[in-house]
């Protein structure tokens, strides 16, 4: 399948099913990028994730993963934490039990984890589980009227993790799961 000169590799077919998604964005799959060869700078081997744009990309994974790590932290504070009063807080005066901070923070950790590992499997699953996380918070701050400052964060976020989802989706749903693919 060639479209606009792509060959038929599962990238280029990814690439061309999320051509929405600005190109510095899908460098996220760094390591099955463009090689030297491929924009004709020389014989190839090195390949986008050595150069600039792949380090960009790879930063912005460490910062989100570090960001969503905070916030899973901070959910297990008891007291008042650097984005305003404490969760145990919060959670009730949305409407949800306290405890289930705990759950959130959790899953929120787990996935900042998966964000960091470099296999885009791992970053296809913790972005996924945590657009789920994120529709509930959106969900929740609609529901609950929030102002534009306090509900700002959810959707952004909301909107990164379904790049990096399509970015890093997966050539086939099942290499998520596959025996051994993280051994």
């Amino acid at each position: 399948m060639a479209i606009a000169g792509l060959t038929s590799s599962s990238w280029d077919t990814t690439v061309a099913l999320v051509a929405p998604v600005p190109k510095f964005l899908a460098l996220i799959r760094a390591g099955r990028g463009l090689s030297h060869s491929d924009r004709g700078g020389g014989q190839g081997g090195m390949t986008i994730a050595h150069t600039w744009p792949g380090w960009v990309a790879t930063g912005l994974l460490w910062f989100l993963a570090v960001e969503f790590m905070l916030g899973a932290v901070t959910k297990f504070w008891s007291g008042p934490t650097l984005f305003g009063p404490a969760y145990s807080v919060k959670f009730p005066d949305w409407g949800w039990p306290a405890w289930f901070r705990f759950v959130v923070g959790a899953i929120e950790g787990a996935c900042a984890l998966l964000l960091a590992v470099p296999y885009h499997e791992a970053r296809f699953l913790g972005s996924a589980v945590l657009i789920l996380v994120l529709t509930g918070a959106v969900v929740t701050h609609i529901v609950n009227h929030h102002g534009p400052r306090e509900s700002f964060a959810a959707p952004v976020h909301l909107v990164i993790m379904a790049i990096i989802a399509l970015a890093t989706w997966p050539a086939h749903w099942t290499d998520v799961f596959a025996p051994g693919r993280w051994s």
